[in-house]
């Protein structure tokens, strides 16, 4: 879909209902304890891209805690990653999104955004 103008995307185990601008929708629950250790986050833009203003993203804890995977997301190319070495403890229980704090765009916001993610929890 296109993104947000200022504000932030929340994505978890939503299937094809896209990001989310309310927190704690769909979330993707921990079943063991452990420690988050990696995070991965690609960008998709399969319209318009999107001009120099760049995003934060974040694997976001309990809605509670922002774990920054990157402070420079751009939207200039059709395809980007990113990705952060975390050291996070986790308990059975807990629960992960994936959260984008959009920009203010300059000029140009991307349409026809996709995001992907995978978070690695060490046991």
């Amino acid at each position: 879909g296109n993104v947000a103008v200022r504000g932030a995307e929340d994505l978890g185990m939503q299937g094809n209902a896209g990001a989310q601008t309310t927190a704690a929708i769909y979330v993707v629950p921990i079943p063991v304890a452990g420690t988050i250790i990696r995070a991965d986050f690609e960008v998709g833009v399969g319209g318009t891209l999107g001009d120099a203003a760049t995003a934060t993203a974040y694997v976001r804890l309990n809605n509670t805690t922002d774990l920054t995977i990157s402070a420079t997301v751009a939207f200039t190319a059709a395809r980007q990653g990113y990705n952060a070495a975390l050291s996070q403890a986790v308990s059975a229980g807990d629960y992960i999104q994936i959260k984008v704090a959009q920009p203010t765009w300059n000029t140009t916001n991307p349409t026809n955004v996709i995001y992907a993610a995978v978070v690695t929890i060490r046991t």
